[in-house]
């Protein structure tokens, strides 16, 4: 069974029941499929977050209709904000503002609003009106049953329209027009890259007049393209489908996406970023040495020292980093504490039901063990006390039990992020396998005796 993903287990949430407090409501139906002919039944709203998405609501939709509403209040930053809706990696742009309904309406990749609109939301849908065919062949199979031909027409039809309806916009929301002149174009850019990283290629000169300008082109330029929802995302495929696709070149897309940046802090940013994902795929220390020149804020540094010391603790003979939690007696347990004896690391939280699958042959493991130097120390990733303790008692588990409420060093520094996973270090604190098998399985106990015969 897969690992269940600590936020979707934790934010599942049923229909949203509009309180006083809330005085906007973002509403519709989004018809996406997942797979086949499957459609996604969870909807997001994200706001943007240095380069990236922050996801601030999130739901079940209605199945059927696979509708959704979210009531929107002033506690939640969402006000005069623009904030993207939409789930499994397709996303619209809205803009919220008090006291107004939203509605929008998505399906085939298609965005209708519905209602009386602000003049922000009737920018945005007069946009994605002009864009609809080319977002329709990219979210859609319809681009992998075009020629090359139909697509590069789309793309040098569309693009001009595009750019040149960006240059007229004019609310009188002065935040507003700066900020989607200044977005919307990358935005295409986006929407073009990922269209033709699907894997579609132009013959040699060939290229839509687009593509050709853009891959002439300094893009990346200024720290500002942090200001995008979907910076790291666009810098990545850039340098991906200019140098993988048509360059055909061999690499990564952190490393490629490095190349195309010329400025030296936001090439920091994405060596940073790579690090932070654990999407390199060299050498640390050959990586660190390439892209450490690039680091030109104390603030880069110390994040460095900070991701340089998580990615050498999931490398074979890292070093561990100690951390103290307390147990059910409320003593305080250091790592260090077992220093000298073989540790098992268990992270779960009574809410997984895999990790509770794994606690009668976790608790085999541990008698068959008794008497050995290893010590098995269980993290619960639990957020109210209660339920951890009354499923330590339940449970009877066996070893080191201790209460983390999800903080410190297990999330910050070690970076779990799902559950249930095992780690295994050596007596002499070095990291032996951090996704090590579960002990349902007989490899576990074999790693854990070739350890304690060293």
């Amino acid at each position: 069974m897969k690992k269940i993903f600590l936020i979707a287990l934790c934010v599942i949430m049923g229909p949203v029941t509009i309180a006083s407090a809330q005085n906007s409501i973002l509403k519709g139906s989004f018809k996406r499929i997942a797979y086949q002919n499957v459609l996604c039944d969870d909807i997001h709203v994200y706001l943007m977050d240095r380069g990236q998405m922050k996801p601030v609501l999130e739901n079940l939709m209605k199945k059927g209709a696979y509708t959704f509403q979210f009531g929107i209040g002033p506690d939640q930053n969402m006000f005069n904000k623009i904030c993207y809706v939409g789930t499994n990696g397709e996303y619209f742009p809205v803009y919220i503002s008090p006291d107004n309904t939203v509605e929008i309406n998505v399906e085939n990749s298609k965005i209708n609003f519905a209602g009386k609109l602000n003049k922000e939301n009737q920018v945005i849908a007069n946009y994605y009106k002009i864009i609809s065919p080319l977002h329709e062949m990219m979210y859609t199979n319809k681009a992998r049953a075009v020629s090359e031909d139909e697509i590069a027409k789309v793309i040098n039809e569309i693009t001009p329209q595009a750019l040149n309806f960006v240059k007229q916009i004019k609310t009188g929301n002065v935040n507003f027009d700066s900020y989607m002149r200044f977005m919307l174009p990358y935005s295409l850019q986006n929407d073009v890259l990922q269209l033709y990283a699907q894997g579609r290629s132009f013959p040699n000169g060939a290229y839509p007049e687009y593509l050709k300008k853009l891959f002439s082109t300094d893009n990346f330029n200024s720290m500002k393209i942090l200001d995008l929802p979907f910076g790291y995302d666009l810098m990545l495929m850039y340098g991906f489908a200019k140098e993988c696709i048509g360059n055909k070149r061999m690499g990564t897309g952190v490393t490629f996406a490095i190349e195309s940046i010329s400025c030296k802090e936001l090439k920091g940013e994405v060596a940073l970023w790579g690090m932070e994902n654990n999407c390199i795929n060299e050498d640390l220390n050959v990586f660190s040495e390439k892209y450490k020149e690039f680091l030109v804020t104390k603030e880069q540094k110390e994040r460095f020292e900070k991701f340089y010391r998580i990615l050498s603790l999931r490398k074979v003979g890292g070093n561990w980093v100690d951390f103290s939690y307390p147990d059910i007696d409320n003593v305080q347990r250091k790592l260090s504490d077992y220093k000298g004896k073989v540790v098992v690391i268990d992270v779960w939280a009574s809410w997984c039901a895999p990790c509770r699958a794994e606690f009668p042959s976790l608790r085999k493991l541990e008698e068959e063990l008794q008497g050995k130097d290893v010590v098995f120390i269980g993290l619960s990733l639990d957020t109210k006390h209660k339920d951890w303790e009354d499923m330590v008692k339940k449970e009877n588990l066996l070893g080191v039990q201790l209460y983390t409420n999800r903080e410190g060093v297990i999330v910050n520094d070690y970076k779990v992020e799902a559950v249930p996973q095992f780690i295994v270090f050596s007596k002499e604190g070095k990291t032996v396998a951090f996704d090590a098998p579960r002990p349902s399985s007989p490899k576990l106990k074999e790693i854990i005796e070739t350890e304690l015969k060293k």
